[in-house]
């Protein structure tokens, strides 16, 4: 996951000398798109202005580690553009998230962050007892009620609310006396018992029982029983945990919307952009046709003997794209055809290998769907991302539900879109994903539905920082020194100097923030020290080691 350290910007301006007044703003983000074209931010007649500009979330999120340029400029009266400003910030990469705090409502959502809180240490997953006071379960109606649970990670981000059901009893019948649970994963049962309900009116589904020990990032399947006071068994309840709150690999994207929260850009590189069906064009970016007779370079689709098909040109099913907020023309290119085989039935395994990979470059890729058919029975798969020797299978029980969007992204409307995300260090120079119909899967389920897939090559910091200060070719290189001040690039990237220009500064002791290290000899009472202060770059890659020599010559170098 990667967040921004920078949300909002402040920025002041005056009138022009010759206009007198201000008439509109605009802003863009690292490329100028130039006067008029950028995002306008401010209209109306005044004489100057002194506000706050708030980036969408979803441009923030798009936004690769590294060095960006902000740009802002204004109108005059006169309709004339004055010059850009500049403003350059830094996107951070975090580390994965861990669970840092929770809160809970009983019937009514209020909204992240508003509902009642629960204590929580900072920890990557969650297994507690919820107990809610007595007067305020006195304030239930009789009957069904529903009690909603939510966590924040660590990088400030709310997730999902999980919902179970309270019954306020008005008689025995609606009394809990016990509740019967099982544990599943992918299909295999883990734990199975009974927990007396001390004849109250509540069970609690959201404890991972003792006992039950599963690795971090598993999925598992509880389906629980409820036994009332007369000993009547309530129907099965179904209810998925996440181990983890969010697997370092595998997630999924929140609800699309425009092109621009698809994240494709031309700012991004990727190695594959394929559509399933037919060629589309998002945000500038080409996606190349897959179908029965045309697959693109670098790609391969096997359908496991069963026949290949397409369908082409836009064909929506049952999606109703304005249901599900889906105003993006590329999208609607992207998602309206798709590809897919006659293998329908249980164990029917359709494979996609993109090669032409660099062995430890890392990757993050996409997969784009949405829903076909709102009946039937869902068109459950199970995904396995093979990584030269490593896979990861993401098969909740059941399946994942491509034609029910929305248990990914926990409610909303059938007809939203989204994206699968698996981010991955490439082992070999190839990667497969593995759409398999489950074995557990009722007959004739349906086949994985390919509508689009992007495989971005993830930039390293190093990438980001050289391109920012405008270097290419040669002058990109680690070793070069394009600025004629005899500083390597590579030294400049460490020690956060200036790529842009010519920059030898030593770094000032104590509270410098930029420059070479800061070699002296301090003499204190007792001896003379050699001390040497030096900056390091967070998330580089880099390691730094000062080392020492009594004679300069190769092979006498020695750590400090």
């Amino acid at each position: 996951m990667r967040r921004l350290h920078l949300l909002i910007l402040l920025l002041t301006a005056a009138p022009s000398a010759t206009a007198g007044t201000l008439q509109s703003g605009e802003y863009y983000l690292d490329t100028d798109p130039g006067p008029g074209l950028g995002t306008a931010f401010f209209s109306g007649a005044a004489p100057g202005w002194n506000g706050t500009i708030t980036l969408p979330p979803q441009l923030l999120a798009s936004l690769p580690a590294g060095l960006h340029d902000l740009g802002i400029r204004f109108r005059d009266g006169d309709g004339e553009w004055g010059p850009a400003m500049v403003q350059r910030f830094e996107a951070q990469p975090l580390t994965a998230p861990l669970l840092a705090t929770a809160e809970y409502f009983l019937n009514h959502d209020p909204g992240p962050g508003v509902a009642v809180p629960l204590p929580l240490a900072v920890e990557p997953g969650y297994a507690a007892t919820l107990e809610l006071p007595a007067s305020y379960l006195r304030t239930l109606p009789d009957g069904l009620n529903t009690l909603g649970l939510r966590f924040r990670d660590s990088h400030g981000d709310w997730g999902p609310s999980q919902t179970i059901t309270l019954v306020n009893p008005t008689d025995r019948s609606a009394i809990v006396d016990r509740v019967e649970w099982s544990f599943y994963e992918a299909g295999q049962l883990l734990l199975s018992g009974v927990t007396p309900g001390d004849a109250g009116p509540t069970y609690d589904e959201t404890v991972l029982p003792q006992g039950l020990n599963v690795a971090p990032g598993t999925t598992v399947t509880a389906v629980f029983s409820a036994a009332d006071g007369e000993g009547n068994l309530s129907p099965r309840a179904y209810r998925q945990f996440f181990v983890t709150y969010r697997g370092d690999d595998f997630r999924v994207s929140a609800a699309l919307g425009n092109d621009l929260s698809s994240g494709i850009s031309t700012t991004r590189s990727y190695s594959h952009a394929i559509s399933g069906g037919g060629a589309v064009t998002i945000n500038g970016v080409p996606f190349l046709e897959l179908n029965p007779s045309l697959t693109p370079p670098g790609f391969h689709w096997d359908a496991g003997g069963n026949s290949k098909s397409e369908v082409n040109p836009i064909t929506n099913g049952d999606w109703n794209p304005a249901l599900g907020g889906v105003t993006g023309a590329g999208l609607l290119n992207l998602l309206g055809g798709f590809t897919y085989s006659s293998g329908t039935n249980p164990g029917a395994v359709q494979s996609f290998t993109l090669s032409g990979l660099t062995a430890g470059r890392t990757y993050d890729c996409r997969i784009y769907t949405r829903v076909w058919d709102t009946e039937g029975t869902g068109r459950p798969v199970d995904l396995t991302f093979i990584n030269g020797t490593s896979s990861t299978t993401v098969s909740p029980s059941g399946g994942l539900l491509q034609d029910r969007v929305p248990t990914f992204l926990s409610g909303g409307s059938t007809h939203q879109a989204c994206y699968l995300n698996f981010r991955y260090t490439a082992q070999t120079t190839s990667f497969t994903i593995r759409a398999a119909v489950p074995l557990d899967a009722p007959a004739a389920s349906g086949s994985f539905h390919l509508y689009g897939l992007t495989n971005e090559v993830v930039p390293d910091s190093y990438s980001l920082w050289a391109a920012a200060a405008g270097l290419t070719g040669s002058h990109a290189e680690a070793l070069a020194a394009p600025r004629g001040d005899g500083v390597p690039n590579l030294l400049k990237f460490a020690f956060n100097m200036n790529a842009a220009a010519a920059d030898r500064r030593i770094l000032t002791s104590g509270s410098g923030t930029a420059g070479l290290p800061l070699i002296m000899v301090q003499s204190p009472p007792a001896a003379p020290v050699l001390r040497v202060e030096f900056l390091r770059r967070i998330g580089s890659g880099l390691t730094y080691t000062p080392e020492k020599s009594p004679g300069l010559n190769l092979g006498s170098w020695q750590p400090l």
